[in-house]
């Protein structure tokens, strides 16, 4: 096979989740750049618009990932207008931080709802799209949070596991309708989301956040594009409940203090 064929995602339709900034804004303009048909989504409806219309897109869907109904009639709206949808990307994503001394279970729901319970609610409305692609693939954008534990991060590093887990039990139970389900997991990678956390971090402990990263540098967003392609693409046809971590090794050297 063409090497440029296994790779491509030429055409296919891409539902991305969280998709107006940060990592899902660069897999959207990736897959875009390489001639898919990408689905982009915001939390409110004039923002998600003015986002779409900046960077190009014409296909945008606005919903409340923390409103169970609010994700539901996304789910409708693209079932309405597409009749298939070959990648889904579960990328949108909320933290915050608390000991477990200290857990506001107002805000641990808020975490799960957006970063677990969503996501599950979108990808089991969509299976009937997915399964009339020829090579359905959804990835689950976690962490390497899903494996490795932090200090007053539990609620996030739950969900993110939880997220995980669903994409095992799904590729157990999808694969004979041919679609796969891998998780991507980033490291530190800077984000409108975590930046000024990174640059705290790096002022509580006096050091660069890069030197706690084998690679020595935190990640860019760009740098998701080339794994998430891979994951939507014939190149990973025979990769599925599986997790790429893409986190220039941080998660073998994550222990700061």
């Amino acid at each position: 096979m063409n090497i440029q064929e296994l790779f491509s995602v030429k055409d296919k339709v891409v539902v991305i989740t969280g998709s107006t900034r940060g990592i899902g804004a660069a897999i959207a303009k990736g897959y875009k750049e390489a001639g898919a048909s990408v689905w982009i989504h915001g939390r409110k409806e004039e923002t998600t618009k003015i986002a779409a219309e900046k960077m190009g897109f014409d296909k945008y869907v606005a919903a409340d990932l923390s409103d169970i109904q609010s994700v539901e009639k996304m789910a409708d709206h693209i079932i309405s207008v597409e009749s298939k949808v070959d990648v889904l990307i579960n990328n949108a994503g909320y933290e915050d931080h608390a000991s477990i001394e200290n857990m506001d279970f107002n805000l641990m729901d808020k975490i799960y709802d957006i970063n677990t319970k969503a996501h599950y609610l979108l990808f089991s409305k969509l299976i009937p799209l997915l399964k009339k692609s020829d090579s359905g693939s959804v990835i689950n954008v976690t962490s390497i949070h899903d494996l490795v534990a932090v200090r007053n991060n539990s609620p996030y590093c739950m969900s993110k596991a939880a997220m995980g887990m669903m994409s095992k039990v799904a590729a157990l139970e999808l694969g004979n309708s041919g679609i796969r389900v891998n998780n991507l997991a980033p490291g530190a990678i800077a984000t409108d989301m975590n930046r000024d956390l990174l640059k705290e971090l790096e002022e509580d402990n006096g050091t660069s956040f890069g030197e706690w990263i084998p690679l020595n540098r935190v990640g860019e967003v760009e740098e998701m594009v080339g794994p998430a392609i891979f994951l939507g693409s014939k190149a990973s046809s025979y990769i599925t409940g599986t997790t790429i971590y893409a986190d220039g090794g941080y998660k073998e050297n994550l222990l700061r203090y």
